[in-house]
């Protein structure tokens, strides 16, 4: 995504003057090419509200995996910043669990002429899964309030 300069501020997501005096969308650490609608503020008559796709990108990966935050992230995320950032993200964590998974799976089968690695191995996959559950409700809930959330451990393969 092109950008129009970085600057390091602690400053929310959002839209704000850049320092032309153009409103611009604030990513949280620079800005982007995105530029407010003209007309009246909000969604399109008949287009979906940016938090149930956000919350859907989340949601869907329990029913598809990395398919459903891909194809939004792919359609709805290039025009709405909030959906593009949580679309990213769950379609990222997909993939770190996707490479964890099978690494784990290797050092699982390749441990088996022991006892003890296997045992650690599953355990430690056992636990991940949880936090993967959790981690994305908690993604879904947050951004269906609205809030821009990121998973507290998230190997970024895609950036937005």
């Amino acid at each position: 995504m092109a950008t129009l300069g970085r600057v390091s501020s602690g400053t929310p997501p959002g839209w704000y003057p850049d320092p032309t005096g153009t409103q611009r969308w604030w990513d949280g650490a620079q800005w982007t090419v995105y530029t407010p609608p003209a007309g009246p503020v909000g969604p399109p008559a008949g287009s979906p509200d940016p938090r149930s796709l956000a919350l859907l990108a989340y949601l869907g990966t329990f029913v598809a995996g990395l398919l459903v935050p891909l194809v939004i992230w792919l359609t709805s995320g290039k025009t709405d910043p909030f959906v593009r950032h949580h679309a990213l993200e769950a379609l990222n964590f997909q993939l770190t669990i996707l490479v964890i998974g099978f690494g784990g799976m290797a050092v699982f089968f390749v441990g088996l002429i022991t006892v003890f690695i296997p045992i650690l191995v599953f355990g430690a996959l056992m636990v991940g899964w949880v936090l993967a559950i959790v981690w994305t409700i908690m993604g879904a809930v947050a951004s269906y309030r609205g809030e821009w959330w990121t998973y507290p451990w998230n190997i970024r393969f895609i950036k937005g």
